[in-house]
């Protein structure tokens, strides 16, 4: 992995162990049930970031704040790209509903990580669609908007 890559995931790694210890500490305060489903989440990702920190720690073996150039020119483009889709995300959600919104979120996130393969692109998309719904609808029994196009 380029050396760019784990000086990211270095950085979001100790942002998302902070993030779920947060996210942890925030539900000590809800009602016992209320508060199961968070924190397992938040106590995975707290794992999974102290496995990715402690994975970056043995490729580098240095100072992890030296030298870090988050604001490349090309990688600002698709951050605030994807700052933009995120944001017009939730309106999409309202008018076209959970299935058309949601593919392009995911098809456009894909695209601006520099996948360039249509095909697999769009395999992925209805993939992550179909999946996220049925794990909503049927095992969370959550139901997922229409949008006002598709009532």
């Amino acid at each position: 992995m380029p050396t760019s890559f784990t000086k990211v995931d270095s950085i979001i790694s100790i942002l998302l162990i902070i993030f779920s210890a947060f996210v942890f500490a925030e539900t000590l305060n809800y009602p016992k049930t209320a508060a199961l489903f968070p924190q397992v989440i938040s106590f995975l990702i707290f794992l999974f970031s102290i496995g990715l920190l402690l994975r970056d720690l043995r490729k580098k073996k240095s100072n992890l704040i030296k030298n870090i150039d988050l604001f490349k020119k090309d990688d600002f483009k698709v951050v605030i790209a994807l700052l933009i889709g995120l944001t017009i995300y939730p309106v999409m959600l309202n008018y076209f509903g959970y299935f058309i919104s949601t593919s392009l979120l995911v098809y456009c996130t894909i695209y601006f990580l520099q996948e360039e393969k249509r095909k697999f692109i769009i395999f992925i998309s209805i993939f992550v669609v179909i999946i996220l719904f049925f794990i909503f609808e049927y095992l969370m029994k959550i139901s997922l908007p229409n949008g006002i196009f598709f009532n």
